[in-house]
Formats: structure tokens, C-alpha cells, sequence
């Protein structure tokens, strides 16, 4: 969606054009970066995605030269390895690139001033088995479970307090 915005003649492209200017429409109106109250609503954006080429659920996040809000940023993907074996810290990426500077992440952290920006990656092959290192396929059930994990992840980032009654009411109908 990010990388392809001049294709001529390219309908599939000029579609992620639209899908781009609905995001930044989307975010102007509730997040308006000139309405104090509106952009403090704004915590953290996820961009997911599917990988082909590397095993496991990891992080694409921007780059801070401040070494305390890097800390920060590194926050989460660090907390996401402590409590879900199908993410790998160490598949993480930190940094600005500037071929990538149109991606969502990227355009979100810089126009928003957003630390926790982020990009998540999943496997379209597998994730690492941490006792043996094989490859375990992601089955639908794994995904569900990471999404469990992403939302406790966000809570503890955050340090929002879920209790058994929150966690009961976010998952109920999921054999998770």
C-alpha cells in the first residue's frame, strides 16, 4: 500500500493511493495534530502485515536518536517476546530508512510525532519453536492467540491494569 503511489495506468495502484489519503483523512479528523485534545487520544499505531521471508511475528519501528524514547519504543516488542512464542525480538528492525519513508509507520511517527509506531510483521511460513528451533506452521488458532497477546501486550505497554472480568469480556466466544 505505502511504496506504490505513481504508478500510472496501474489501477491496483491508484486503489492504494485512495486507501492512503482515507488513512490520512481518518487520522486528521480524530487525531488532528492542531487540536491538542485530539492528538493526545492518539497512543500508538499498528500497521499489520504479512512477511515472506523471515520466520516468526516481529517489529518494524522507527528510530528515536534520544536513547530514553528509543528505550521506550523498544518497549513493546520486548514485552510482545516475554509473553507470545510466536514473536521473535531479535527479527525486530529499528530505523528510518529512507526508501521507506511513505510507509504508514514512518509517516505517523514523523507527522505525528508518534513514538509507538509501529509495523507488524507475521510469517506467511512459520514461527520458531524457542526449545527445538524448528518451524512450527501458524495454524488460524496461533493467530487468534497472538491477538490476545498483542491486546495484553498494549495494556501492559501502557500500564493499564486488565483484570480477569476485562479479560473474560475481550476474548469471550474464543477457545483461547
Amino acid at each position: 500500500m505505502n511504496r506504490c503511489f505513481w504508478a500510472d495506468g496501474d489501477p491496483e495502484a491508484k486503489q492504494r493511493l485512495t486507501e492512503v489519503e482515507l488513512l490520512r483523512s481518518f487520522m486528521e479528523e480524530n487525531f488532528s495534530k492542531n487540536d491538542p485534545e485530539k492528538r493526545s487520544k492518539l497512543k500508538m499505531f499498528l500497521d499489520i502485515h504479512a512477511h515472506s521471508g523471515q520466520r516468526d511475528i516481529f517489529i518494524y519501528a522507527p528510530h528515536n536518536p534520544d536513547e530514553a524514547i528509543q528505550n521506550d519504543i523498544k518497549l513493546f516488542p520486548a514485552i510482545l517476546d516475554e509473553i507470545s512464542p510466536y514473536f521473535n525480538y531479535d527479527g525486530c528492525k529499528f530505523g528510518n530508512e529512507k526508501y521507506k519513508k511513505n510507509c504508514a509507520r514512518l509517516g505517523i511517527f514523523r507527522d505525528y510525532e508518534l513514538n509507538h509506531s509501529y509495523t507488524i510483521e507475521s510469517s506467511c511460513w512459520g514461527y520458531t519453536e524457542h526449545e527445538t528451533d524448528n518451524t512450527i506452521q501458524f495454524k488460524e488458532i496461533d493467530f487468534i492467540k497472538f491477538g490476545k497477546h498483542l491486546a495484553e501486550g498494549i495494556a501492559k505497554q501502557f500500564g493499564l491494569d486488565v483484570t480477569d472480568a476485562d479479560r473474560t469480556s475481550m476474548f469471550s466466544g474464543l477457545d483461547i
